[in-house]
């Protein structure tokens, strides 16, 4: 005999059950799998929609790396015939402790369970798989998969052609290549509907040209003149740039604002030590993006939190990067918000305040 408890829960619609399922924990979210078919079935939907593997490698030759939890999550998502058509989203990653100046000896077993588990997935929509020291091609893993992505993020194998596979995923709307530092060779009609990429500006420059890219996260060298101009005829222009990845000088923020005039949201990582005196205190450095940021006429958002620079994390009271938002506001009107490496955000209102919640007050120009 069922409680009344029991027996109220299974009255409440499959709606009302995924609501709550969904405030769950994964460990609560197995113990209710167990308690009938229909929790089962309501459940199973939630736990299989979206899975992440995070594994630790710390191995050196001859060591075999085995990842146990990608091997037993490809096994029992393969369990059961109806469990790979409830997954959405697929992310692997393993962490590597420190560089690795080798490929790592990977299990055979790992390679063809999770091939085995992609080419199942029809309904995949994310996949992410971050493999270092991985020595072989993804067309290992990806071959035969029938899913149509919108998110593809990959890194691992270093260089090895990638583009046999973007061809076959038109739908693909956002992009991260972490390790393919050359530009790729691409027909004009893939990836036709990307609209943000991530990784190195060689390749970004490859992509981006007659494709409606708007947001662009660039890691590695900084772009020279060529890869700029390249962007610059993406066929929607770019409006959210993340520099975060690089080292920025106040010459390179001046190309950027020459040939990308149209960015609203810029995030960067300062390296102005390299350009200014030495002895310039933190707020003396900060104070020399004014006449950089006079250049952008459609900047509302900037993210300076990336940066760890000598002298600058000294810009610590909120009376110095208020003035700063201040004289910042003064030559580019259209900001509207700032976070500082001391990790502040500020926010300019519709009557002209600059506030912080932080900070707990606001002050008038």
């Amino acid at each position: 005999m069922r409680s009344d408890d029991e027996l109220a829960i299974l009255s409440l619609p499959n709606e009302t059950l995924t609501t709550i399922f969904e405030c769950l924990d994964r460990q609560s979210l197995v113990t209710l799998l167990r308690v009938c078919q229909r929790l089962q079935a309501v459940g199973e939907r939630i736990l299989y929609e979206n899975i992440h593997i995070v594994e630790d490698v710390d191995c050196s030759p001859p060591s075999v790396f085995t990842p146990y939890r990608t091997i037993a999550c490809c096994d029992t998502i393969t369990r059961q015939p109806h469990r790979p058509s409830l997954v959405r989203t697929i992310h692997v990653r393993w962490r590597v402790a420190r560089p690795q100046r080798y490929d790592i000896l990977l299990s055979h077993s790992v390679i063809p369970r999770l091939r085995h588990v992609l080419q199942l997935a029809f309904h995949l929509e994310s996949l992410e798989l971050h493999l270092p020291g991985f020595g072989g091609r993804f067309e290992e893993i990806l071959d035969g998969c029938k899913f149509r992505l919108r998110n593809l993020s990959l890194s691992g194998p270093v260089d090895r052609p990638i583009e046999w596979y973007l061809r076959t995923q038109p739908a693909i709307v956002h992009l991260h290549l972490a390790d393919q530092h050359k530009p790729l060779k691409l027909a004009r009609e893939d990836l036709p509907v990307l609209e943000t990429f991530r990784g190195d500006p060689r390749a970004a420059a490859s992509i981006i040209p007659m494709r409606p890219v708007h947001g662009l996260a660039l890691s590695g060298y900084e772009p020279n003149e060529e890869c700029l101009l390249a962007f610059a005829f993406a066929s929607k222009p770019i409006r959210n740039l993340d520099l975060g990845g690089l080292a920025i000088t106040p010459m390179l923020l001046m190309a950027i604002a020459k040939h990308l005039s149209a960015i609203e949201c810029l995030r960067l990582k300062l390296a102005l030590r390299h350009t200014l005196h030495f002895t310039f205190s933190g707020m003396m450095l900060l104070e020399g993006l004014t006449r950089v940021l006079q250049r952008f006429h459609r900047l509302a958002r900037l993210d300076l939190s990336p940066t760890i620079v000598d002298g600058i994390q000294s810009v610590k009271t909120e009376m110095d990067e208020l003035k700063l938002c201040i004289a910042w506001a003064g030559v580019c009107s259209t900001l509207r918000r700032i976070t500082f490496p001391s990790g502040t955000e500020w926010t300019k209102a519709c009557d002209g305040v600059w506030g912080t919640h932080q900070v707990g007050f606001v002050s008038r120009k």
